[in-house]
């Protein structure tokens, strides 16, 4: 009887030594080198644009240097992806996230540009599950980048962290008279002050009047950066004072 139970405890001992050992077993892309590919779209495709199931746990760290104006750890533990750039501002959505994670607002995600170990941040988020290039920190189409995703903190990373990633671009497309047209994003929501009228200059700039704001807006197409010409809202110190008439628009 007792060779017996000698022989149940090892079975036993190599069984939850060996379970350890997978669960603790470094995810493929563990490292920038052998960083999972994503073909990238203009809307999540399961299986080239977006992939399922993927995971933190078992994730180590490299040796990289890596700045981050999020102030992100270079020594977190981290999974790497990679994807060729065909757009200037593709996005990078993390959905889906394990409990293992605490909320979305622990993933930490970075966009690099450049080759593994020698890298240029192009985008990172606080506590935001999506992160897209600012518009003057484009990528360079045609070039390879990488995603790293982490949780910001050094040392082993427990179970439930599995999440889904998706990178979409946003591409040109062309009419039937084969004119091509793309959308970029020149200001965020909530920015421009009810816009009356919108002309394209002859100085290859966009010439803005506001409806409510009553202020006038040079803005460059191509990073979004706008300059005041007129603004004459209440209040405005922005005329020289004369006086009498310091008030607009009472």
């Amino acid at each position: 009887m007792k060779p017996m139970l000698q022989c149940f405890a090892l079975v036993l001992f190599n069984f939850f030594f060996f379970s350890s050992s997978l669960l603790a077993q470094a995810p493929a892309n563990d490292n920038c080198s052998g960083a999972t590919l994503i073909k990238t779209d203009s809307v999540c495709v399961t299986g080239t644009s977006r992939l399922l199931a993927q995971t933190l746990t078992g994730a180590t760290n490299q040796v990289y240097t890596l700045t981050s104006s999020c102030g992100y750890l270079a020594t977190a533990s981290d999974v790497w992806f990679k994807f060729a750039a065909k757009t200037k501002y593709p996005s990078v959505t993390i959905t889906n996230q394990g409990t293992g994670w605490g909320g979305i607002g622990s993933v930490r995600i970075q966009m690099f540009a450049g080759n593994c170990g020698v890298f240029t941040e192009k985008a990172c988020g606080l506590g935001s599950s999506t992160i897209t290039p600012a518009l003057t920190n484009p990528l360079v189409i045609g070039d390879t980048c990488y995603i790293r995703i982490h949780k910001n903190v050094a040392g082993a990373i427990g179970a439930n962290h599995t999440f889904d990633i998706c990178v979409k671009e946003d591409f040109s497309k062309a009419s039937r008279m084969g004119e091509i047209f793309s959308r970029t994003v020149l200001s965020p929501a909530n920015i421009l002050d009810y816009p009356w009228e919108i002309t394209y200059g002859r100085d290859n700039y966009l010439w803005i009047t506001e409806a409510k704001g009553y202020k006038v807006f040079r803005m460059d197409p191509n990073t979004g950066v706008k300059t005041t010409v007129l603004d004459i809202s209440q209040g405005s110190t922005f005329l020289p004072v004369v006086a009498d008439r310091t008030l607009y628009n009472c």
